[in-house]
């Protein structure tokens, strides 16, 4: 039965519901800002009346769009959201624009100062894991080379969890670090070399245009190699 027992597919139903509220709370909202400004005298009846009609045509979309199988909602939400898609040898490679907290995964990393990787539970998050990986070198500063070090053991121990789907972002982009095009590079290099059953995709996502742009150039770049 769907949804039964397995946990990852609790998880989607949860991912996928919270993403519903929140894509019902973004269209109502904009009709409501709309209806105070009528209220206001700042718009015209005409103009609420146009949005209400917009808010309806894309509400029965909406609903239509999430009844149907959870695989095929997260799918079609890739399809609208990814920016680049291609793979290192045997994981899949997914480019976002978005919050790594808004994307389903089994297990998202964060970056943190301690050494090593660890992992903790998710919180109110739909992710199965969360992974803090120590960014930082030995002397406190962020590196490429550290950068690739962290990542490659948030990787191992998403291996350790079982994970499937991996969400990553820009881990050395952060204060005090290194540039965007480094960390992206440094990023892709330590999935590249990363080797293991469980985890077969890596979703590069972040809210950063400038970290996003970097991601696309690296993976195109070995794409044309």
């Amino acid at each position: 039965m769907l949804f039964d027992d397995d946990p990852r597919d609790i998880r989607k139903k949860d991912f996928i519901e919270r993403m519903r509220r929140r894509k019902s709370g973004e269209l109502l909202g904009a009709l409501a800002e709309k209806i105070a400004a009528w209220e206001k005298g700042e718009a015209d009846a005409a103009d609420v009346f146009k949005a209400a009609g917009y808010a309806a045509r894309k509400g029965e979309t909406m609903i239509a769009d999430f009844k149907k199988r959870p695989d095929v909602i997260l799918a079609g939400i890739a399809m609208d959201e990814n920016r680049y898609i291609t793979s290192l040898g045997n994981i899949g490679i997914e480019v976002r624009l978005a919050d790594i907290t808004e994307v389903f995964s089994d297990a998202i990393v964060i970056p943190i100062d301690p050494d090593g990787a660890v992992s903790t539970g998710p919180g109110d998050l739909a992710t199965g894991n969360v992974i803090h990986a120590a960014v930082n070198n030995d002397s406190g500063g962020i590196t490429a080379g550290s950068v690739t070090e962290a990542l490659a053991a948030a990787l191992k121990e998403a291996e350790e969890l079982e994970a499937e789907t991996v969400t990553v972002p820009g881990l050395g982009f952060v204060d005090g670090g290194i540039g965007a095009k480094e960390s992206a590079a440094a990023v892709v290099k330590a999935v590249e070399n990363h080797s293991g059953d469980s985890v077969t995709k890596v979703l590069l996502v972040d809210i950063a245009e400038e970290v996003v742009a970097a991601f696309e150039a690296e993976l195109e770049k070995r794409d044309e190699e």
